[in-house]
């Protein structure tokens, strides 16, 4: 006696092989085709669209949030960088470097309450 997952899928088999024999040669190749269009899809694209995405991550980040140099305080202590404008000016002076200008900005903890509830934030912009 088969186990009943084999008599399924020879029962599946049996009902696909008399609709193939019913139909057409072309809508066997049709679907086929389809079937074969869809295997394409799942192993080849996906790889291609998530690369895409953390390309596209890491450029809007760096165009719109962090900039191509990060320069945080020396210290752990330290929550500010002392004399920002000369600095600054520093960073803008080096050749080939800095195209879009430098600004500074304040990063910090955050915590907000909604009805009596703490929400947890890691850092927050200003």
């Amino acid at each position: 006696m088969t186990p009943p997952v084999f008599s399924g899928i020879r029962v599946s088999a049996f009902l696909a092989w008399k609709s193939i024999q019913r139909g057409s040669r072309g809508t066997l190749a049709l679907t086929i085709m389809i079937i074969a269009l869809i295997f394409v899809n799942l192993v080849f694209l996906p790889p291609s669209i998530i690369s895409g995405v953390v390309v596209t991550f890491d450029t809007q980040s760096i165009d719109f949030d962090l900039g191509n140099l990060v320069i945080e305080p020396p210290r752990e202590g330290n929550r500010y960088i002392d004399g920002v404008d000369g600095l600054q000016k520093k960073i803008e002076q080096i050749p080939g470097g800095i195209t879009g200008g430098t600004s500074p900005r304040i990063t910090a903890g955050a915590t907000f309450f909604y009805r009596g509830g703490a929400t947890p934030r890691a850092r927050s912009t200003a």
